[in-house]
């Protein structure tokens, strides 16, 4: 059964794709400033191979050169275009020297081959050593994004560069034992193969940009996600976050027949901190202070900022015994550990509020819990742990409480 459409068609439809897909890339490079690099090097790709395309589509109406040397020139160099897009986008070292060397040498070998048809074969052996080996040396170099970038684009990107890369070399074991023929019109005659062939590579350039765009929108998301529950300065969670991953916790632990406990840290005398030393330096203490409290909880615990100096830590445990020792061991960590610099060492202290099972059996009654005995424990001295209150009914309300009881 013949091919529905004629290879000439093929390449036409091919080089359209091509520049529509060209132009998709130029015009969104700039969506990802970091990944702008590997964006350009695959327009770049893309307008090699589509104008390869195009030249091969008008073979016989423009002069040989062009629709034999230059075309097959081109294909071969949209190849290493799109390897260096993948290097670039995976933060590899710059190529483009070795790039532009190889482009060279590859316009060089088509040139030794002049514009003879009969050399065909040859010419398409070389295609698929160098387009089939740039896809296939892709795929480690995605691989190893795996643990870092969003899985989902990384795996549809590696698959694409396999298959891509075992049909050329399925093509270059066909081509080899079976030969190819050319038509009066210079084009692939004859055998149905290789004309499937064509017609699946034309589709290539499509689903390579829409891999492309798909890795980079999946960064894009994962770092407006990042924003979006990291404090930018301490690295643990936001306000908003800690509230959401807290709450999951504890149903986790419900259901597994835990208990859970929430710790509300304030850094002690924290604006005079501010006001001796300036803000920059308050900014690394506060750094400094989360990634002590953070090295110091439970693995496994949510650990946020709830606001300026105030932390929240939500933990698993046994039994309010065990997380009264978590905080007592973080409350002697801090003391322990001045923040200092070449310049200077500022000592740390924190007053903690615990709250537990016994203060409720939600997020927000804990939080109410907790911040009274911050407040309390700032007003006994500070650098302390309260786990309960003497009279909590005369226990004034704080700030936080005031919020969360609508006062």
């Amino acid at each position: 059964m013949p091919f529905p459409l004629d290879v000439r068609t093929l390449f036409l439809i091919g080089a359209f794709a091509c520049l529509l897909c060209g132009v998709m890339l130029v015009t969104s490079r700039r969506l990802h400033r970091a990944s702008t690099a590997g964006m350009n090097w695959a327009a770049a790709a893309e307008f090699c191979v589509g104008s390869a395309m195009g030249l091969i589509a008008l073979r016989g109406t423009i002069p040989d050169v062009a629709s034999i040397i230059v075309a097959n020139t081109l294909g071969p160099a949209g190849a290493l275009c799109a390897y260096e897009c993948v290097r670039r986008l995976m933060q590899r070292p710059a190529g483009t020297r070795a790039v532009a060397w190889m482009i060279g040498a590859i316009f060089l070998v088509q040139c030794l081959m002049g514009t003879d048809l009969d050399k065909h074969g040859a010419r398409l052996i070389l295609t698929s050593v160098v387009q089939g080996g740039a896809a296939l040396a892709s795929v480690p170099l995605l691989a190893r994004r795996l643990a870092i970038d969003p899985t989902t684009p990384l795996r549809w990107a590696i698959g694409f560069a396999l298959v891509f890369g075992l049909l050329h070399v399925a093509r270059l074991v066909f081509t080899a034992t079976a030969g190819v023929s050319v038509g009066s019109d210079g084009m692939i005659a004859g055998n149905p193969a290789h004309v499937a062939i064509i017609a699946t590579f034309t589709l290539a350039p499509v689903v390579f940009a829409m891999a492309i765009i798909a890795l980079v929108n999946g960064r894009l998301a994962a770092e407006l996600r990042k924003l979006a529950t990291t404090d930018e300065l301490t690295g643990l969670h936001t306000r908003r976050s800690f509230v959401a991953r807290a709450s999951e916790l504890m149903d986790r632990t419900r259901d597994a027949g835990r208990a859970t406990a929430l710790l509300m840290l304030d850094v002690d005398r924290f604006k005079r901190i501010n006001d001796s030393h300036g803000h920059t330096i308050g900014d690394r203490v506060l750094a400094h202070f989360a990634a002590t409290v953070r090295r110091t909880v439970p693995k496994g615990s949510v650990v946020g900022r709830y606001g300026g100096e105030e932390f929240c830590v939500m933990l698993a445990c046994e039994s309010i015994a065990d997380a009264l020792s978590v905080a007592r061991r973080v409350n002697a960590e801090v003391r322990d550990s001045p923040f200092q610099d070449s310049e200077r060492t500022v000592p740390l202290t924190v007053s903690i509020g615990l709250s537990g099972p016994a203060d409720g059996d939600d997020l927000r009654q804990l939080l109410v819990a907790a911040d009274r005995r911050v407040y309390l424990a700032k007003a006994m001295g500070r650098d302390r742990v309260i786990a309960d209150d003497p009279d909590p009914l005369r226990a004034p309300a704080t700030s936080t409480e005031q919020v969360l009881l609508g006062i």
